[in-house]
């Protein structure tokens, strides 16, 4: 019985570069300057179609929205790009509770164990409560503290 041999050549394929890999920005994206408004746009820098995806850049947002910036990677076969663009999101009434303070859109606690009263929304709406101690001893008696609430400045 006669045997046959088959060699099977295999190709080694070696990245080069300190991180080992190159990536190719791929060119499935495509920029148009004239975008269709939107709802919390309130101009327009661009529009990059890419992937099936479109994502808009917004270069000012409406009345009640804020600017963010945000990240989208997007692919198209084995190649991926990450477009970074500006975005609009709905403002939140944030309304904190006593003894907090509205700082952006989170409730951050007032400093030092300083009060305040629900919903503040700056730092300087934080204060120390005025108090009122009095002290009576062997050569009379009187009051000591605060007449008002002490504020917290910026």
């Amino acid at each position: 019985m006669k045997h046959k041999s088959v060699w099977v050549g295999v190709a080694l394929l070696i990245p080069t570069g300190i991180h080992g890999a190159t990536w190719v920005t791929p060119s499935c994206c495509s920029e148009n300057t004239i975008a269709p408004s939107t709802i919390k746009c309130k101009s327009v820098t661009r529009k990059v179609e890419c992937g099936g995806i479109t994502i808009v850049d917004c270069g000012e947002c409406q009345s009640g929205y804020s600017p963010y910036q945000a990240k989208k990677t997007v692919c198209s076969g084995a190649a991926q790009q990450t477009i970074t663009y500006q975005d609009c999101m709905q403002n939140v009434v944030v309304s904190c509770s006593v003894g907090e303070y509205q700082d952006g859109m989170l409730c951050a606690k007032c400093p030092d164990g300083g009060k305040s009263d629900i919903g503040a929304t700056s730092i300087t709406q934080c204060y120390k409560p005025k108090y009122e101690n009095t002290f009576s001893d062997s050569t009379g008696s009187g009051v000591t503290g605060m007449d008002n609430n002490c504020y917290y400045t910026k």
